[in-house]
This record gives C-alpha cells, sequence and structure tokens, in this order.
C-alpha cells in the first residue's frame, strides 16, 4: 500500500510538471502570435507614448503595468508544480486563474491602446443612432 502512495504521487508529480510545462508554452506561443499580430516593432513601441506637438516619448505605465502584469502569470505558469505540490484540485484552479488573468491583460492592453480609437467608434455609432431616431 505504501509503494501505490508513492507510486502515485511520483505519477501526479510527474503530471503536475507536464501540465505546467504545457500551460506555459500553451501561454507564450499565444501572446508571441497577439504579438507578431501588429508586428513586434508596433508592440514596442506601445510600451512608450510621445507627448503631443511630437515630444519626448514617455512610458506608457498602464500598459507596462498590464505587461508586467501578464508577465507575472507567464512566470506563475511555469512555476505552478512547485506551488501545488500533492493537490489536483489546487493545480486546476490556479491554471484557471492563469488563463483568466491573461484573458483580462489581454482585454486591458486592447482598451489602453487603442483607447482613442475605441472614443472615435463609439461616437461615431452614437451620431448615426441619434440621426436614425431624429429622422
Amino acid at each position: 500500500m505504501i509503494e501505490d502512495t508513492e507510486q502515485f504521487e511520483l505519477r501526479f508529480h510527474l503530471l503536475d510538471q507536464t501540465f505546467s510545462g504545457f500551460l506555459t508554452a500553451v501561454i507564450l506561443s499565444l501572446e508571441l502570435m497577439n504579438m507578431s499580430h501588429r508586428g513586434h516593432n508596433e508592440a514596442f513601441r506601445n510600451l512608450f507614448r510621445t507627448e503631443e506637438g511630437g515630444g519626448k516619448r514617455k512610458l506608457n505605465w498602464p500598459v507596462l503595468i498590464v505587461n508586467l502584469v501578464k508577465v507575472g502569470a507567464i512566470l506563475f505558469s511555469a512555476t505552478l508544480s512547485v506551488w501545488t505540490i500533492d493537490d489536483p484540485a489546487t493545480l486546476s484552479v490556479s491554471g484557471l486563474a492563469v488563463v483568466v488573468a491573461i484573458s483580462i491583460t489581454r482585454v486591458l492592453n486592447h482598451i489602453l491602446i487603442n483607447r482613442g480609437e475605441l472614443v472615435e467608434e463609439v461616437t461615431e455609432r452614437f451620431a448615426v443612432l441619434a440621426r436614425r431616431i431624429r429622422v
């Protein structure tokens, strides 16, 4: 019986490491695809913003903070097998939390980077709607 328990723990630890590794690989590949969608230079340019009138380039702090959270979530997923020793439920919930965190950071990045475009688009839609109602 002791051998069965040891064998189970060994198998779970192997599965734990495999899950953590594959989750990290999937998230990294999705992030690289997302970054290459607009181009790597554009992705790095989004970390900076230019002042009005063509002034200096400054760090775009909201985008930088969201990207640091994303890096933290990726590093957490890479080390997930260390944090969830012998507990499959914690492993599953932690993996889900990483996926949700990455999803939220992706949405926040989109909103923060395309803020001007989003405002113009929503304004245009409301203007069209107001014209249709008035007619």
